[in-house]
């Protein structure tokens, strides 16, 4: 089916129903009604310059906003007043949050550099050996499963698998602190004089 082409006049096989032969012509086109209205009609080119002044606007209000810090307080407030809401959102984000990195690690552990990273960390670990001051696996029962807890490079002792993980080992002051006071109350032993 054979068409003529509203800005150019060309004819052209229109496969579907579009009024113009090419894009170029349709862009062309729609410029010169635009151009033609802000020419000749009066309440065009108000709503123009109305959208234009609300933009300008808005981005004066925005970068306004920035500066005085009004969203910064605006958002404390809201959280004071609506705090359940609050926390339970934040619950919320975190639980997706957490999932997503327990992917993304699962999925980083199976690729090579994951696997050189694991045997990087192992190595590490065996390097610090394990020396512990009481050789007793057996003080815990057997449901508990007991996990050798450093204290220093050279000196650990066996605490169970939950409390030792309690506080993981990225954090290595806070690590060390919780694994050293759960050793005096299991124990019943001052590490301070034994370091010493």
């Amino acid at each position: 089916m054979k068409r003529e082409c509203n800005y150019c006049g060309k004819e052209y096989e229109a496969k579907t129903s579009s009024k113009y032969c090419d894009i170029e012509c349709r862009q062309q086109d729609y410029r010169v009604e635009q151009i033609i209205k802000w020419q000749t009609d009066k309440n065009f080119r108000k709503k123009h310059m109305e959208r234009h002044k609300t933009e300008v606007e808005k981005e004066k209000r925005r970068n306004h906003m920035k500066k005085t810090g009004y969203m910064k307080n605006y958002m404390k407030q809201w959280r004071k007043d609506n705090h359940e809401h609050w926390i339970q959102w934040r619950k919320e984000n975190y639980k997706q949050n957490k999932e997503r990195e327990i992917q993304r690690c699962r999925e980083y552990r199976q690729t090579e550099n994951g696997k050189l990273a694991s045997k990087r960390h192992k190595a590490k670990r065996r390097k610090l050996g394990t020396t512990s001051i009481f050789g007793n696996k057996l003080i815990f029962p057997k449901e508990t499963k007991p996990e050798f807890a450093h204290i220093n490079p050279m000196i650990g002792a066996y605490l169970p698998k939950t409390t030792h993980n309690y506080i993981p080992g990225t954090k290595k002051e806070k690590h060390t602190k919780n694994t050293i006071k759960w050793i005096e109350k299991l124990y019943q032993i001052d590490l301070q004089k034994i370091l010493k």
